[in-house]
């Protein structure tokens, strides 16, 4: 049964000239040494094109007859480069995504911020912004490994806005989350 197909012979994006290699990430992204155009092209689990990287040449992230792709810890790629007797080692710059269904539920002198958690693998922590208006100035209120934030000691009777973003283990880090706002409830006596 045939999941999916992709490219043709040439030297554009998805095209090919003798693909050698082929693996695929803990993330489900399809490397595919492209040695005949000395470079790596990446597709989704679907067989959509996303990116690629490498050149001919004997420089840094160029290739001559590259002949195998091997992956560690889903953030290093090494590459075998034949014909300049060599092996480059990258390390792969995931950028998560940004994280999404974001609340904001009030308790006394705090305001419990949750979201729905990423599912990728290169995933480290989460970081929370908070700010006083929704125009911002937004200023890192903390960090979190789950996909939930309590900020605590805040004034009764205040609005505070906020937004989080992903941040990858290699430090790439998402776009803000649209921003949420709660009041932290008056306390009465």
């Amino acid at each position: 049964l045939l999941l999916w197909e992709s490219g043709k012979e040439g030297s554009g994006d998805g095209e090919f000239d003798r693909p050698e290699n082929i693996i695929v990430s803990p993330d489900n992204e399809v490397y595919v040494l492209d040695a005949g155009n000395a470079r790596v092209q990446v597709f989704d689990s679907s067989g959509k094109f996303l990116r690629k990287f490498g050149s001919p040449g004997r420089g840094p992230g160029e290739f001559n007859a590259p002949l195998g792709l091997a992956l560690e810890a889903g953030v290093r790629l090494s590459v075998g480069d034949a014909g300049n007797n060599r092996v480059q080692t990258f390390t792969l710059r995931h950028t998560p995504a940004v994280p999404q269904d974001m609340t904001a539920q009030p308790r006394p002198n705090e305001i419990q911020v949750s979201w729905k958690p990423n599912t990728e693998t290169f995933l480290d922590h989460y970081t929370v912004y908070r700010a006083e208006s929704a125009a911002g100035p937004f200023k890192a209120a903390g960090a979190a490994k789950e996909p939930f934030f309590t900020d605590k000691n805040l004034p009764s009777n205040k609005t505070f806005f906020y937004t989080v973003t992903s941040q990858a283990r290699e430090g790439n880090e998402s776009a803000l989350a649209p921003p949420v706002f709660a009041m932290a409830p008056r306390l009465v006596p």
